[in-house]
């Protein structure tokens, strides 16, 4: 019988492996020491929030959000944290500046050439490009 193999290199969930041998889909895994662990459930944050973000539907959204949370308390168990904890700096947050209830939009900023601000902007093409006018 002839296969064909896949580049996954990604972390997985614990049954992930009995999902898939049930499949008929078998793999290489290893085990994440602690920083290892730490980048892997990084880059899964990511993947999980892009997969949100691309959810067509509500319960799909749904869905990927709580695989984004699964990962969210991985991270704060790793990290040796709490959700207290979090909740706690997430309330000094939105004391300090505010939440989303307004759902204010910010198109484009004008910073003064002698502002140090600006360096901030330039230092992040990629997220603020420049607009010529």
């Amino acid at each position: 019988m002839n296969y064909r193999r896949f580049k996954v290199e990604k972390l997985v969930r614990d049954k992930t492996r009995e999902r898939l041998e049930h499949k008929g889909v078998y793999g290489s895994y290893s085990y994440a020491d602690d920083a290892e662990f730490i980048t892997l459930l990084l880059r899964k944050l990511q993947e999980e929030a892009e997969e949100v973000a691309q959810a067509p539907t509500r319960d799909e959204q749904i869905s990927e959000l709580a695989d984004l949370m699964e990962v969210v308390h991985t991270l704060i168990k790793t990290m040796k944290s709490s959700m207290q904890e979090i909740e706690t700096k997430r309330m000094q947050l939105r004391d300090l500046r505010g939440g989303f209830d307004e759902r204010a939009v910010c198109h484009y900023v004008d910073v003064a050439d002698d502002n140090p601000a600006k360096e901030y902007y330039i230092a992040q093409p990629d997220k603020y490009p420049e607009i010529d006018e």
